[in-house]
């Protein structure tokens, strides 16, 4: 059966106490559309109709009205949130193409990233034994108790908790949607064992059985934030946002950036919600950084909504770095406003077009009188080079090779003058017969037949130790065109 995430489907659901169930019951799918292309399970949240739902508020209830679903004449409704839970595909009785809204959506997973409590250290997991033995095909199925960990915050005055089971290791690797609990971490558990959030569901308290003698088991902040990131990984949940201050750990070399450091996130939220990679930009207190041209002063008040006590900082433009998201150890709640955003914007602009002059981008060829020129002028004079870099130290899906890499120089003359570092966009192999709008094909590189793919998508700040060799120049037409894919990967415009 072919599903997507957001599709509409019927299905029959069973349960017993609080947990919701009913004779074709509309639902609406959350599980990744990798698990529903390859698995025979699925995860759903129920939907009720507006008219039946219980009138007192619940955070767990999104409203979802007629003009919410597309191509689908239904009644207004409540997707119950805290109803999610995994299905065998069996149980589906009908399945339209509709979609539900964006913005609905988005709605709900606010309710899991909330319930998750993403990004937040120190938490605390229930171990209970559970007996779910009314399960059909794949569905997590025993007349046995299993273990399983409590997910998210368990309110006591609920009759339901959201569980997942822990399962014994039968593979050499573990799903995305995975965590192995290594042993030792659960009690009475001498092997290790898998978390399968794939398999997670909401149940009534009345299975069960029992509960761990230890009340609260606490595990290294790295573990817990694998827990989150399965969960995440099993729904796409979208985790940050352009604007979105987050806490990364930085690795990098000479006046490369490293650390724990606080970065607010650049790159476009298509990009955030589909990419494993994101663009961001590291924040210092430091007052040696603010007179750099490409550089953003925050006030402390502007960190609006922030779960922490930031100081006055400089947002750093030109050490503007694409991360694996497993970089990323705590999501801040403080999203930047449109002014501070449009700063910014301006400072990733200055990293390649040199400055800024009565609002236009100006200045920066050699060779030309750039006092007459706009900002669009300017643009279609630019031409970059290209360099083999040194790049070893990334991971995950960072750009990364013992062989040095091509890549096309970006950064403003200005920057390359006097900087000790720069910026520069891998050239990978063209695997796709379409290229992505944050890419520009190379026709014939290097003097070969081959055609290769400046990736946008994987800017990064390099220090100058790391560059090899330059090797060519690109024409004004393509260096052009990538300008255009830097300023698409960023989400930033010209005026």
């Amino acid at each position: 059966m072919d599903l997507k995430r957001r599709q509409i489907v019927w299905a029959d659901l069973n349960g017993r106490g609080g947990e919701l169930k009913g004779k074709n019951t509309p639902c609406i799918i959350l599980q990744n559309n990798k698990g529903n292309t390859v698995s025979n399970t699925t995860i759903v949240v129920p939907i009720i109709a507006k008219s039946n739902y219980m009138k007192s508020h619940s955070s767990a209830y999104v409203h979802i009205g007629k003009d919410d679903f597309y191509n689908l004449d239904i009644e207004d409704s409540i997707a119950v949130c805290d109803q999610i839970r995994v299905i065998d595909k069996k149980r589906i009785t009908k399945a339209v193409k509709s979609l539900l809204s964006e913005e609905k959506t988005e709605q709900i997973e606010n309710f899991f990233l909330n319930k998750i409590g993403y990004g937040k250290t120190n938490k605390l997991y229930k171990l209970v034994w559970v007996i779910y033995n009314d399960g059909i095909g794949n569905e997590q199925n025993s007349e046995k108790a299993f273990p399983s960990l409590v997910i998210g915050r368990d309110n006591m005055k609920k009759q339901t908790v959201l569980i997942a089971p822990l399962t014994k290791v039968k593979k050499g690797y573990v799903l995305p949607t995975q965590v192995k609990i290594p042993s030792g971490y659960i009690p009475s558990e001498s092997n290790e064992k898998i978390l399968s959030l794939e398999q997670m569901r909401v149940i009534d308290r009345t299975r069960i059985v029992s509960h761990s003698t230890q009340d609260n088991i606490e595990f290294p902040k790295s573990l817990s934030l694998e827990i989150a990131r399965a969960f995440v990984n099993n729904l796409s949940l979208q985790l940050y946002k352009r604007g979105q201050i987050v806490l990364v750990d930085l690795e990098g070399i000479g006046s490369e950036q490293r650390g724990l450091r606080p970065c607010v996130i650049v790159q476009n939220d298509t990009g955030n919600k589909l990419s494993p990679t994101t663009i961001i930009l590291p924040l210092t207190s430091s007052t040696s950084k603010v007179d750099l041209a490409v550089n953003v002063n925050v006030k402390k008040e502007e960190f609006v909504g922030s779960s922490y006590d930031y100081r006055s900082s400089n947002v750093l433009c030109n050490q503007i770095q694409v991360i694996d998201s497993t970089r990323i150890k705590r999501v801040d709640n403080c999203i930047f406003s449109s002014n501070v955003m449009e700063r910014i914007d301006n400072g990733l602009l200055a990293n390649v077009l040199q400055g800024l002059d009565d609002g236009l981008l100006s200045s920066g060829i050699e060779g030309v009188d750039n006092s007459s020129l706009t900002s669009v002028e300017y643009i279609n004079k630019l031409r970059f080079k290209l360099i083999y870099y040194t790049s070893s130290d990334g991971i995950g899906h960072e750009q990364r090779s013992k062989e040095p890499i091509p890549a096309v120089c970006i950064q403003n003359n200005l920057g390359n003058k006097y900087s000790s570092s720069t910026i520069v966009a891998p050239i990978i192999s063209s695997k796709r017969s379409r290229a992505l709008p944050t890419q520009v094909r190379l026709e014939n590189f290097n003097g070969t037949d081959e055609t290769k793919l400046a990736a946008l998508e994987q800017v990064r700040v390099i220090d100058k130790s790391r560059i090899v060799e330059t090797f060519d120049i690109l024409n004004r037409e393509k260096s052009k065109e990538i300008f255009d894919a830097y300023c698409v990967s960023l989400g930033v415009f010209l005026k």
